[in-house]
């Protein structure tokens, strides 16, 4: 008699990741039922190459990818995973200006951005909502801060700034 031996079957569970951007590198990967003698390979293009090095992502966007666990005592498996980064939230605050009056205009103080990592930057225009505010008040939304909404790995929330124009100080001195 002939005894024949054949392979049998295991699966692979893909690595899925998402979460917001942090500037790190998260790889995908895979975990077969049968971990003894499997090694994996991966694919980008559906399965038509593939190749030892798993993939990853770090900046804002996704990659599909599939993986194959290959073991000589199985059938090989395939799965699909998904990576995928989205954008973090950064704030761009215009800087509120308080000033004594003088009759000139105010001028600009800039922004304040909270959010970004490392030294990533975002562009931004400050400006005055109206020309020449030179009398004495408050203006909430006076100082716009604006620029585009997605800006790289970052989506970006813009807030107003305050003009407040205080009376300037007078000195009455009496004759002598």
């Amino acid at each position: 008699g002939k005894l024949t031996i054949t392979k049998a079957d295991f699966t692979v569970e893909a690595v899925d990741y998402e979460d917001t951007y942090d500037a790190a590198a998260h790889a995908g990967g895979g975990t077969a039922t049968v971990t003894d003698g499997t090694t994996y390979q991966y694919s980008l293009d559906d399965g038509e190459t593939w190749s030892d090095d798993v993939p990853s992502i770090t900046n804002v966007g996704e990659v599909t990818y599939k993986v194959k666990a290959i073991n000589s005592n199985y059938n090989d498996a395939t799965a699909e995973g998904t990576l995928k980064v989205n954008p973090k939230e950064v704030t761009v605050k215009a800087t509120d200006v308080t000033k004594e009056y003088d009759g000139q205009p105010a001028e600009l103080a800039g922004a304040t951005v909270t959010g970004l990592i490392g030294t990533d930057t975002v562009t931004y225009d400050v400006a005055f909502a109206v020309e020449d505010i030179t009398n004495v008040q408050t203006t909430a939304d006076a100082i716009i801060a604006s620029g585009a909404a997605t800006q790289g790995n970052y989506s970006v929330t813009y807030q107003n700034g305050k003009l407040t124009i205080t009376p300037a100080a007078i000195t009455i001195k009496a004759d002598d």
